[in-house]
């Protein structure tokens, strides 16, 4: 008859497992304390083909231990025996796999089932697997938030050169046409001074003119006047 192993901290949990695996699978379950009971038990017993056990018991090392023993009885009597270990930590040897931290005693259960041949799904490799798709799920959302943020970048990034092109466009523009209406000012003024300056010189004129002609017509009356004063005489 196939034999499991525990060495488990927890009492409760022991007990389930204890009744579970023996009523679906029909195996006989043991319990130990301490991973050197457990080796001793190895020893002298050898149907044990599964063993459950915390990484530590009160800091005591215990799968780290019993990894370390069923290395030297695998090479010493070519005996494999699986090893499950509630913790994180994986000790060196073949057959030692994690089952989590606090992992619900139906996951021990159906991994024990696969162990026997009794289950056909490997529950851990479910686990990794569907571990593995929720992780691929989420790399693969990240990366489209990355690519949708980056797309949203790039857009941002073109829309804002966009408008530094129309602005410095709009700016030209706007300096070109304040030199045009400088240009046109200056003209502007430059032709009213012209025609100001026209109109003094055409006044200027007019008045030389006038005063010539004043001038030529008081000569005139002055020479008549000088004419008649001397027929008088």
């Amino acid at each position: 008859m196939t034999q499991i192993l525990l060495v488990i901290k927890d009492k409760e949990l022991s007990t389930i497992l204890r009744g579970k695996l023996t009523q679906k699978y029909g195996v006989e379950v043991i319990v130990k304390g301490t991973a050197s009971e457990a080796i001793s038990l190895i020893e002298i017993l050898p149907d044990i083909d599964i063993i459950l056990c915390n990484d530590f018991i009160d800091k005591a090392p215990v799968a780290g231990k019993l990894c370390d023993y069923l290395k030297t009885k695998q090479a010493e009597e070519s005996r494999n025996i699986n090893i499950a270990i509630i913790g994180t930590e994986i000790p060196n040897y073949p057959l030692a796999v994690s089952v989590g931290e606090n992992p619900p005693y139906q996951k021990i259960i159906d991994y024990f089932g696969f162990l026997l041949g009794k289950e056909e799904k490997n529950v851990l490799e479910e686990e990794e697997k569907s571990e593995k798709e929720k992780a691929d799920n989420a790399k693969a959302e990240q990366e489209k938030a990355d690519k949708e943020e980056a797309e949203r970048v790039k857009i941002e990034k073109e829309r804002a050169e966009k408008e530094r092109i129309e602005r410095e466009k709009a700016e030209k523009l706007a300096k070109e046409k304040a030199e045009i209406e400088k240009i046109e000012r200056e003209k502007a003024v430059k032709e009213r001074i012209e025609r100001g300056n026209a109109r003094i010189e055409k006044a200027e004129k007019e008045k030389a003119e006038k005063e010539k002609l004043d001038k030529e017509r008081a000569n005139k009356e002055k020479a008549e006047k000088e004419r008649i004063e001397r027929m008088k005489l």
